[in-house]
């Protein structure tokens, strides 16, 4: 169950990922420049740039998941039909290539997003209709990404110059520059975590000495129970077993604790293994073999090629 669940999740991901690339150009693209709040011609269209900010995941039809190393650019924009007909409009008929610090270009999914539903959408735009869109790029995750440009088919490019301009990250692997996404997150007891396709929090810790279903402490050991809640923020099912995450347990000493490979439902010593919809919370029970005198210090939930998040459990 456990090797499944990951080989679903990488090719999920890596449907998303787009690497970086050069632009396919001998000399600069004609064009002009891009204030972000200001209406700018582009082909048929008229779109505004209302804002960018970074994430490692958008919440989109299947949900984006950004890996190690890499962070997602998020786009908000608006288009407007200027015309006296109406106008088609998605993804593919406007793009945006961001340039990182070295000069490497970086291109958005194809798709433009609803910015309440997170769909993908196809429109028709009425003469004069405005409506706002979202769309995203995988950067590196330390790249401040400083230029910005949009293009339609062969008219001239739009170019915005974003230092300073994006939002500064605030999630709990944003680095203290606001700009950086780091690979391992930390958060409290009681705190959610963001990691991969679910959110989860580790609510409380207990200990038992007795046998909990057919987990039974060694003589000289205890059992460690986690408790856990799980939440689907997304939009489709995701699956919940013992073996969503790799989970290493450390004590007072930064000895490590033994998972028992076990996810109890949080009433009764049967497994927790099935879906969870999206918007449902589940909870369970995650089970670590210890010393007796051991204390529970800290626990690291790890998405293979993804993120890491270490939960204090003082």
């Amino acid at each position: 169950m456990k090797s499944s669940w990951l080989i679903l999740s990488v090719v999920s991901l890596s449907a998303i990922s787009l690497p970086a690339a050069p632009l396919a150009q001998t000399k600069p693209l004609t064009g002009t420049i891009g204030v972000i709040g200001t209406p700018s011609r582009i082909g048929k269209y008229q779109i505004i740039l209302t804002g960018a900010s970074f994430a490692t995941r958008v919440n989109s039809n299947d949900m984006a998941v950004a890996g190690q190393g890499k962070k997602f650019l998020v786009l908000n924009y608006t288009v407007q039909n200027p015309g006296t007909q109406e106008l088609g409009f998605d993804g593919s008929l406007v793009r945006f290539t961001v340039v990182g610090a070295d000069n490497a270009n970086y291109e958005n999914v194809e798709v433009a997003l609803n910015p309440e539903k997170m769909s993908q959408v196809s429109v028709q735009l009425k003469p004069a209709q405005k409506a706002p869109f979202v769309t995203y790029v995988e950067v590196p995750a330390s790249d401040p990404i400083p230029k910005l440009i949009v293009l339609s088919g062969n008219a001239p490019v739009i170019r915005f110059d974003l230092k300073g301009k994006v939002k500064k990250f605030t999630s709990m692997y944003a680095a203290p520059d606001g700009v950086t996404a780091l690979d391992t997150g930390k958060a409290k007891l009681k705190e959610k975590v963001e990691l991969g396709f679910l959110d989860f929090t580790v609510e409380k810790v207990e200990e038992s000495a007795v046998a909990l279903g057919e987990v039974t402490p060694d003589e000289d050991k205890k059992l460690v129970v986690v408790h856990v809640a799980y939440t689907n923020p997304g939009q489709l099912a995701r699956e919940i077993n013992w073996g969503n995450y790799t989970l290493a347990m450390k004590d007072a000493n930064n000895e490590p604790m033994d998972f028992q490979n076990t996810l109890f439902n949080a009433v009764g010593n049967t497994s927790l293994n099935s879906e969870i919809k999206p918007g449902e919370t589940v909870r369970g029970r995650l089970i670590f073999s210890a010393a007796k005198d051991a204390k529970p210090d800290s626990l690291t939930f790890t998405l293979s090629e993804i993120r890491s998040a270490i939960v204090s459990l003082k």
